[in-house]
């Protein structure tokens, strides 16, 4: 029997084309009504590229706008990105102790343009 104690994060993959810019936007839901909400104050949604165990993975952040959250990295610094490189996204909520849930993580799946 397994017991899952907990937040589970979901296992997912961040397809990169190469030569193309990563685009992605988040909208905020409440919690609690399921309703749009402003993010609360303060958080952060970013992810981390590159091995865990690497004391400074690449931190690519989103601009955060009400229930908005934006990135775009340009395809100069997307491309260095390799196949298969482990990421995390991850949502960092302005409390003390400071939270950090990390929402997806996997590997990077490189894809080339056709």
């Amino acid at each position: 029997m397994t017991v899952v104690l907990g937040m589970t994060s979901a296992k997912g993959e961040l397809p990169l084309v190469t030569g193309s810019d990563y685009q992605y936007v988040f909208h905020w839901t409440d919690p609690d009504t399921g309703e749009a909400a402003d993010f609360p104050d303060g958080a952060e949604l970013y992810y981390l590229i590159g091995a865990m165990s690497n004391p400074s993975p690449a931190q690519w952040d989103f601009v955060i706008d009400g229930d908005t959250a934006t990135i775009k990295k340009e395809s100069t610094v997307a491309d260095v990105v390799a196949h298969r490189t482990p990421f995390r996204l991850l949502f960092k909520e302005d409390t003390t102790p400071t939270t950090e849930t990390v929402l997806v993580y996997g590997l990077v799946r490189r894809v080339e343009p056709r």
